[in-house]
């Protein structure tokens, strides 16, 4: 956790390197590919901290929105490739990354009280709405941002 006041510069340059720079740069080839091959689907990975303020997330919410924005640019941009640009915005997800934070028992309420149905994510439920946006059903769909969130964004705080 990175609060605004305390983080480092170069703590600052790696995150952005790594949740925007390189989102752009696969984009980028990915695009260059599906350009050649007159179709494509991109799915970018954000989070709902590219949606919503988080508390001690400045840096990882900068760049999350923009992977938001970017997502609607390339979207806009290669449309006339017929490529789908379209992006994933998780919640809390039991992961190996976000383990040590889950088992501080102070954070973990923190989280669910902010989730609707009080639980955290399985991985395998972004799955689905990854799948959609990898399918034909999903060919009317582009620039979006899909937020699987247990309804997280609703609240508004």
């Amino acid at each position: 956790m990175h609060h605004a006041l305390e983080i480092r510069a170069e703590d600052w340059e790696i995150i952005i390197n790594l949740n925007l720079t390189a989102v752009f740069k696969m984009s980028k080839v990915a695009g260059e590919i599906m350009k050649k091959q007159g179709f494509g689907k991109i799915i970018n990975v954000s989070s709902v901290a590219g949606h919503t303020a988080l508390n001690t997330r400045v840096a990882y919410g900068a760049t999350k929105a923009a992977v938001i924005q970017m997502t609607k640019n390339l979207a806009l941009e290669w449309a006339k490739y017929n490529i789908h640009v379209n992006a994933i915005g998780p919640w809390y997800v039991s992961t190996s990354l976000t383990e040590k934070y889950l088992k501080d028992e102070e954070y973990l309420k923190s989280i669910l009280d902010r989730t609707p149905l009080r639980r955290i994510g399985k991985l395998e439920e972004v799955v689905g709405p990854t799948v959609f946006l990898c399918s034909e059903t999903s060919n009317y769909v582009t620039g979006q941002t899909i937020l699987v969130d247990d309804g997280m964004t609703i609240y508004g705080f």
